[in-house]
């Protein structure tokens, strides 16, 4: 919400949801200087939620380092 209120960030930057994006609804990133960003404001069992997914796409996909914790 800080950037809305500076007026820094408005609609207009929207893209598309990320449920959309996740469903294939709408494409996501095209090129490597496209950035996603998700901000999750509510219900805090989506952040695991999304992040399971994200874990097992990118699994699939063979991108990222998986790193010991």
């Amino acid at each position: 919400m800080v950037p809305i209120n500076r007026e820094n960030f408005n609609e207009s930057h929207i893209y598309a949801e990320l449920g959309d994006i996740l469903i294939g609804n709408v494409e996501s990133r095209t090129n490597f200087s496209d950035v996603t960003f998700f901000k999750s404001v509510g219900t805090a069992i989506q952040d695991p939620v999304v992040a399971g997914f994200m874990e097992e796409q990118a699994g699939q996909e063979h991108l990222g380092t998986e790193v010991a914790l």
